[in-house]
């Protein structure tokens, strides 16, 4: 097992679709940059790294059969490959993925003894939960229908809310109207990602929303979601930072006219390059606005 193999399995790429919600939530907190503390934002960038670890190490483990049967993969799915490829044994990945969890808690524990807010042990624990109930038995949403939803509230609402109360301390304060500019785009962000696998996810029976709706009627929710995100943003966003969010829906429109690529294409790679791009993007300027 050579250190190449699992700097390829911890797919760093992905902690922006990490690090991004926790430091949304991170800057509700802190308008205007006030009451910022970066230490803590060090302890919250370390929880996302082992977060982030291990989400891809788990899913790895437990989607190893349809990987193997994915002929479409890209940087954004079809897992890492380090087990199709027999770099890494199954039991060490899954032990490494433990292994990150338990460390996600220690941090949040030191978080929680540093803030006062016991709340984010709890939040840790519903991270891990959730994507147990996405990838493993006895429920595996993913292939059941509902795993778009569990990363929905994973990146959508736990990981911002970790961040506001790591810096607030105060679950209850969070500002909930913002998830109506959050959680459309992210819930996108979570179909789109599927895209590539539509192929192998019909043939092992993985009921993603792609493969229920077909290609057209994922393309007409794609751009439902992106929209209502856009306009929540434009509602909610200062007025001098509205001309910003050209760049997000640029992006999504760049999304919607590559809905034609098929799966294993170079589109195919641009098209959901675009679509996470747009709610990363979205993101970054809801950060910028909240802590200028």
């Amino acid at each position: 097992m050579s250190a190449a193999a699992w700097i390829r399995a911890a797919r760093l790429p992905a902690q922006s679709n990490i690090a991004l919600p926790l430091f949304v939530g991170e800057a509700l907190a802190c308008p205007g940059g006030v009451g910022l503390s970066w230490a803590t934002a060090l302890l919250v960038g370390a929880f996302g790294l082992f977060d982030q670890l291990y989400i891809v190490f788990a899913n790895d483990v437990a989607d190893v059969d349809t990987d193997r049967d994915n002929a479409t993969p890209t940087p954004f799915s079809g897992g890492s490959r380090v087990l199709v490829a027999g770099a890494i044994a199954p039991r060490s990945l899954l032990r490494a993925a433990i292994a990150c969890a338990a460390a996600a808690g220690v941090v949040s524990l030191a978080l929680a003894a540093r803030t006062g807010a016991t709340s984010l042990v709890g939040l840790w624990a519903l991270a891990v939960a959730l994507l147990h109930a996405y990838s493993f038995r006895p429920l595996r949403l993913s292939y059941r229908g509902g795993g778009e939803a569990l990363q929905l509230l994973g990146t959508g609402l736990v990981l911002p809310l970790y961040g506001f109360v790591a810096q607030k301390g105060a679950l209850l304060s969070f500002p909930w109207a913002a998830l109506a500019w959050i959680a459309p785009m992210r819930l996108a962000c979570a179909i789109a990602t599927a895209l590539p696998d539509e192929p192998s996810d019909r043939r092992a029976a993985k009921r993603t929303l792609v493969v229920a709706l077909g290609a057209r009627a994922t393309a007409g929710a794609l751009a439902l979601l992106q929209i209502v995100s856009l306009a929540a943003a434009a509602r909610a966003f200062p007025v001098d930072l509205r001309p910003a969010l050209a760049v997000p829906a640029s992006a999504a429109l760049v999304g919607l006219a590559l809905a034609g690529a098929a799966p294993g294409s170079r589109a195919m790679v641009a098209r959901v390059g675009a679509l996470v791009f747009a709610t990363l993007s979205l993101e970054a300027i809801g950060v910028w606005g909240q802590l200028r």
